[in-house]
């Protein structure tokens, strides 16, 4: 009987928007500095892991309208998530990211079977049991924040890769 064979890593990456960029910036990105930037981690996290198959941006309504095209042009699929009332009849709303991206993450755990690997972009510990259910699915999880300071505690203790994402200035 020969070697036995590796199985090939492939990674689904979920990207809270808002919460990358709030961490992140300092000013305003440019479409040019964030397409530098998202070439660069998708690059570092394809050599020192492996290939990512699916990478969902999820954005509110109002970003999507100014990001939608930048993401698609990069091979992102952006998913918006409206504001919607909190309750029947109610004039207040609530955002629908995190739920919108746990849902949509949670799918790509359960069903896609060549995963080896979920990239979380946000360090929000929100999404800490989100991160659970890859590792009991023998995922290896990565998580990528905007900053230190946004990078929560119990992410790090879960995931088994963290990393920053480094907005450039445009030149």
């Amino acid at each position: 009987m020969g070697p036995s064979k590796k199985k090939e890593e492939k990674g689904f990456m979920a990207l809270d928007h808002d919460n990358l960029w709030a961490k992140a910036r300092v000013g305003s990105p440019t479409k040019t500095s964030a397409v530098e930037a998202f070439d660069k981690l998708v690059t570092k996290i394809v050599t020192e892991i492996g290939p990512i198959i699916n990478i969902l941006v999820f954005l509110p309504t109002h970003p999507s309208n100014i990001w939608a095209a930048t993401y698609r042009k990069l091979g992102f699929f952006p998913v918006v998530c409206p504001r919607v009332p909190v309750k029947e009849g109610s004039e207040e709303e609530k955002d629908t990211v995190d739920e919108t991206l746990t849902e949509y993450s949670e799918f790509a755990i359960e069903h896609i079977k060549e995963l080896t690997f979920f990239v979380l972009c946000s360090g929000d510990q929100d999404f800490a049991s989100l991160l659970r259910k890859a590792k009991r699915k023998g995922l290896k999880t990565v998580v990528v924040a905007g900053s230190t300071k946004s990078l929560s505690k119990e992410l790090i203790d879960l995931a088994d890769t963290t990393m920053l994402f480094e907005l450039t200035e445009a030149g």
